[in-house]
């Protein structure tokens, strides 16, 4: 508790006037005296006996999910259960770093007995992942606002921020072909019948089948057109540094989860099956079959946070999938999600782990206002990736948006 100018200049002339009443002998001066230290003696005592169990504070989030770069509604509910008018409350929100008050978030009230007060602002998230809001900072001013009683109010709350999705093309032939545009094998396709010259329109499809095994001993089976089950892995490798490296809302951290994000909803096609892998905290996480829109991967996201990074090895994947009782071999296609930096500092590492696999793609976002030889870095990362049958994307303008 402190006191006020008010409080402040209410003493100061209780003083003066106390003083001229002894000099004065003015009987008067001396009764102004009193009256007022006796209001300042009552403001204090008032005061003292505020605290945050007789001011209810309650924060209520308008929405636990929010798009990155998205403006969050917060609603603020202030409760006096003090049985008396308080004249004036200070509250103010006491946001975390990485999100920003759009519109004013300190507000002055005042209570009648009992009354309830809500106020309302918005809030710009500028990072994806996790963030906590934890204080509401309350100010209580006394009866005649000589003194005041601030306190924090712990109102944790926990909002996730899901990353932007732009618009990236793939122009790698092996991803292309395997999203439908690939000939599978299918229990319920149909024969490719026509590339043999023992078929006529019209003829029993057994009596084909039979006769080409019987002269050939090859056995015919079904050819899927655009059928087939596509299995892909998509992983998320995250470091800490990645956090620092460019500003808000443009960090490498952030064009990495965009790449990811918008390769989920870039492949969330008929007949491809989508396993995503979290390598963004301190242990891997797996979310099995997600989809464009998917409240799973939302909701995934809370293993994302400015805060943190993957600190383990990438190896780490492999014993993820051997406690699940996965094995990577079984995926057509795997898809590395990461930075440029992160993938040629553990190159060897991410090549050993991802050898596990049949094929796949790494995309690697960059930022090219950092002083790097890209270009050598890339050539470096690409042959290695070529002799396990992995593509390198690189990606950089395509994830930027525009700053405010």
């Amino acid at each position: 508790m402190r006191i006020t100018i008010v409080g402040a200049s209410a003493i100061a002339v209780s003083i003066v006037s106390l003083l001229y009443a002894i000099a004065r002998s003015s009987a008067v001066a001396a009764a102004v005296a009193i009256a007022i230290l006796s209001i300042v003696v009552y403001d204090y005592y008032s005061a003292k006996s505020i605290s945050g169990k007789i001011v209810g504070v309650r924060r209520i989030l308008g929405s636990e999910y929010v798009s990155e770069l998205g403006l969050l509604d917060v609603a603020i509910e202030v409760e006096n259960r003090l049985g008396r008018y308080i004249p004036l409350v200070e509250v103010e929100d006491i946001l975390p770093p990485m999100i920003e008050p759009a519109s004013r978030s300190r507000f002055s009230i005042s209570l009648p007995p009992g009354y309830v007060a809500k106020v309302r602002y918005s809030a710009k998230v500028k990072v994806p992942g996790e963030h906590c809001l934890d204080l509401v900072s309350v100010c209580v001013y006394s009866p005649f606002l000589m003194f005041v009683n601030c306190f924090d109010s712990r109102q944790r709350s926990y909002l996730v921020a899901v990353p932007l999705s732009p618009k990236i093309s793939f122009s790698i032939r092996s991803l292309s072909r395997l999203v439908g545009l690939v000939r599978g094998l299918s229990m319920h396709g149909l024969y490719d019948l026509e590339s043999f010259r023992d078929y006529v329109h019209g003829d029993d499809v057994r009596k084909v089948v039979w006769k080409v095994l019987a002269r050939d001993r090859r056995l015919v089976v079904r050819v899927d057109r655009g059928e087939s089950t596509a299995r892909i892995a998509v992983i998320l490798l995250l470091r800490r540094y990645a956090w620092v490296v460019g500003e808000p809302p443009n960090t490498l951290a952030q064009r990495v989860l965009r790449a990811f994000q918008s390769v989920i909803d870039t492949l969330s096609l008929p007949g491809v099956e989508l396993d995503a892998y979290f390598l963004t905290s301190g242990v891997p996480r797996f979310v099995k079959s997600v989809r464009r829109g998917d409240p799973r991967m939302h909701s995934s996201y809370s293993w994302v946070s400015y805060l943190s990074g993957f600190s383990k090895s990438v190896s780490e994947l492999l014993d993820l999938c051997s406690s699940l009782g996965i094995d990577l071999e079984r995926y057509d296609f795997a898809i590395l999600v990461t930075d440029l930096y992160t993938l040629a500092r553990e190159l060897d590492e991410v090549v050993k782990t991802l050898a596990r696999t049949r094929r796949g793609l790494v995309i690697a976002a960059l930022d090219s206002s950092v002083d790097v030889d890209h270009v050598a870095l890339a050539s470096r990362c690409s042959r290695r990736l070529d002799a396990i049958n992995y593509d390198l994307a690189l990606v950089s303008r395509e994830l930027e948006v525009l700053t405010q």
